[in-house]
């Protein structure tokens, strides 16, 4: 009997030693299961796959939205401003530096003006915060009183109106500083075809010219449903002089009507 039982135990050590580096060699087969409960048929990695759509899709949980990691409220962005908008602007204009030459002497009459008037189609591609563009501007207005008048001491009555056509490209910069509130600011430079006409006694000076205009402007602006805007502006445009109707530098203050798609 010992002699029987003496190679089983001088085995176990070398058992162990391989079970170390092979532990199926301690593992039952899978034909050991009992057969009346596995289903060759039945896919059992099934109920282990990640449906990862589903993940993304599960509704966000109170406990989720109430932590430090919750999304920030929905609001306006500059990535999603429409990349296009037209506009109409409507303000009143009146010149700040406007004079008439006597073109024999050289001398100079100041031109006093009533308030104008200044239209203007303005066309925008944006680039985030930044914007580009063309614009087709009128402005009108008329020549009221003319002063400096060599032997009359005081100002003298005219007739007479100044009409400008202009078409300008311009560079512009309206970075959004509320959800609602933007800002507006623009540099424009194009060319100006001017009517001048004026009526004195029984004289009158007619010129018409083209030359180049620029402008500048600045304002703040309201958004309604990230489509159309409204914006308070004011704007400063001169033309360079002429030999008869000269130093042409008015202001412009009015209201811009918006629409972005």
């Amino acid at each position: 009997m010992k002699s029987l039982l003496l190679p089983f135990l001088l085995s176990l050590p070398i058992l162990g030693v391989f079970a170390q580096y092979d532990p199926s060699l301690f593992e039952p087969e899978p034909g050991n299961f009992p057969q009346q409960n596995y289903d060759p048929s039945y896919n059992y990695s099934s109920n282990y796959a990640l449906d990862e759509n589903a993940l993304f899709t599960q509704p966000a949980t109170t406990q989720i939205t109430n932590t430090s990691y919750a999304l920030p409220p929905a609001g306006f962005s500059p990535s999603e401003r429409k990349k296009n908008a037209f506009s109409y602007y409507l303000g009143f204009s009146q010149p700040i530096d406007y004079g008439l030459n006597h073109l024999s002497t050289g001398h100079r009459f100041e031109l006093d003006h009533d308030y104008g008037v200044l239209m203007e189609f303005e066309y925008r591609r944006y680039f985030k915060d930044f914007h580009i563009g063309i614009s087709n501007m009128y402005q009108s207005y008329k020549h009221h009183q003319l002063s400096n008048v060599t032997g009359y001491p005081g100002p003298i009555e005219v007739d007479g109106y100044n009409g400008v056509f202009a078409v300008m490209a311009h560079v512009g910069w309206s970075p959004q500083m509320t959800e609602k509130i933007f800002l507006e600011s623009r540099f424009s430079l194009g060319l100006a075809y001017n009517i001048d006409e004026i009526t004195v006694f029984s004289s009158q000076l007619k010129d018409e010219y083209t030359e180049m205009i620029y402008s500048a402007q600045l304002g703040l602006g309201y958004r309604f449903d990230n489509s159309m805007t409204l914006s308070v502006i004011w704007k400063l445009l001169g033309q360079s002089t002429k030999d008869r109707f000269d130093n042409f530098l008015f202001h412009s203050a009015g209201l811009r009507l918006g629409y972005d798609f």
